[in-house]
């Protein structure tokens, strides 16, 4: 039916819909769009089953659209970390007092070029101190290392529930080309 006539309890503005609509389509999750004379939508054609997949993984669309071209890219074990870093508040630390020596701790995790790169190496030096420190020691680790703990751990849960979500939609998470050519396609 026609979305602007939906009795919404605070309905969007009709910029709103139209923005969202126009993402939509840009992410192929519908079909087409029929409008009125006036401009004004009149109905969706048809959910595509991209839309389909993209309605069952709750995070924004674009980043749903990332785990999903990631699966058919083989990149998706290397993706979800990117993907979980973008739906959290960023772990990394800059007090204001602190700048410089906090800089100096994140340069390790910097890669030239690529901002998804230096995100996924921060993931996978995260996770190695996960395996091999206590609680107590990864806690003093994020303090000298200008890592907000529990934003990491924030971001640690979200990989594990897109993990476990990717798993029952049938995504592909054992193949991971790894790559950045790959990562950056996704």
């Amino acid at each position: 039916g026609d979305i602007e006539k939906f009795p919404f309890l605070d309905p969007p503005k009709p910029s709103m819909i139209r923005e969202g609509l126009k993402e939509l389509l840009e992410l192929g999750a519908i079909r087409h769009v029929e409008k009125n004379e006036n401009g004004t939508v009149e109905r969706i054609i048809s959910l595509t089953d991209t839309g389909k997949k993209l309605a069952r993984i709750p995070i924004q669309p674009r980043l749903a659209k990332i785990m999903l071209t990631a699966s058919e890219l083989a990149a998706l074990p290397s993706a979800l970390p990117v993907v979980a870093s973008l739906s959290c508040d960023d772990p990394r630390r800059r007090p204001q007092d602190e700048k410089e020596r906090a800089d100096q701790a994140h340069a390790q995790f910097n890669v030239d070029g690529s901002d998804f790169l230096g995100t996924l190496k921060l993931w996978n030096w995260w996770e190695e101190q996960s395996n091999a420190l206590s609680q107590n020691q990864l806690r003093k680790l994020a303090q000298k290392t200008f890592l907000a703990y529990s934003k990491m751990r924030e971001w640690r849960d979200t990989v594990h529930q897109l993990t476990t979500l990717s798993k029952r939609l049938g995504l592909d998470i054992q193949n991971d080309n790894g790559g950045s050519d790959s990562l950056h396609r996704a």
